[in-house]
């Protein structure tokens, strides 16, 4: 196993935490492991990889990819959650205010 097969394997791991995070709401501790995995990522990248690395590494990148889709989905259905709930909010605000302007 290559050095840069180890990392990729890393950043699987951390994008697995990701996505069992997104699952239980933790969006806190998503954006955190983020952070360390885009970090890894750079790191793996900074320097070229060998035609050799490349085929190795193909079937990992694929997995990166097949879960950054999932965790993508998660995120956008909480996007969409979080702006309903600001719209029922703000609807909510505007029946309040027009109460109030009628009972005055």
């Amino acid at each position: 196993m290559n050095y840069k097969h180890q990392q990729l394997k890393g950043v699987i791991d951390y994008s697995q935490t990701m996505l069992q995070e997104a699952e239980s709401g933790n969006w806190e501790n998503v954006f955190n492991i983020e952070e360390k995995r885009s970090e890894l990522i750079k790191k793996i990248y900074s320097n070229p990889s060998t035609t050799d690395e490349r085929a190795n590494n193909n079937e990992q990148i694929l997995e990166i990819l097949v879960l950054n889709r999932q965790i993508e989905a998660m995120t956008s259905k909480a996007r969409d959650k979080a702006r309903d709930q600001t719209e029922s909010i703000n609807k909510g605000r505007q029946v309040i205010d027009a109460y109030a302007q009628n009972m005055g």
